[in-house]
């Protein structure tokens, strides 16, 4: 659910603004990469064409044109897009030889260098980004201002 259905006190989270009772800090941008399984790219790029099928998930399907274009390739006109239910579906599936799949930079690079799946094309700019909210009335608490620091700096460690 939604941070206000819940009943934490911390959230981190990618997306909407929590609202109302939460203070929000942003944490990092969410980058994407192109995972495909190992050995299959030309089964997915004719050409200089992306044609899939591309992994989805969630409801937006609108945005693999730009994704295409990012990657220095056109969107093929029969490319089918598959919607799942979870980047890990997506993840399992393009690492399956399903087709082609956008997964957390973290996560790209974590199964590439296991080698499960091959990274395409640069990072991509979601246009999101991950944040920590706290409820208002515990947003000056010394322990949420601890955890917030250990966060910050675990994630400068990470980042590069």
């Amino acid at each position: 659910g939604t941070p206000r259905e819940l009943l934490n006190d911390v959230v981190i989270s990618c997306g909407p603004d929590p609202g109302p009772g939460w203070l929000t800090r942003p944490l990092l941008p969410l980058e994407m990469r192109a995972v495909i399984a190992p050995g299959s790219a030309a089964g997915f790029i004719v050409g200089n064409r992306l044609k899939g099928p591309l992994l989805s998930y969630g409801g937006d399907t609108t945005s693999w044109p730009t994704i295409a274009a990012i990657l220095g390739l056109e969107l093929h006109g029969e490319a089918k897009v598959i919607t799942l239910d979870s980047v890990e579906a997506a993840c399992t599936a393009a690492e399956r030889g399903v087709g082609v799949a956008l997964a957390p930079v973290a996560t790209a690079q974590r199964l590439a260098q296991a080698g499960r799946v091959e990274l395409l094309g640069p990072p991509i700019r979601s246009g999101l980004t991950y944040w920590i909210a706290v409820k208002r009335d515990l947003h000056d608490s010394p322990v949420i201002e601890r955890f917030r620091r250990w966060l910050t700096a675990r994630l400068n460690e990470t980042a590069g």
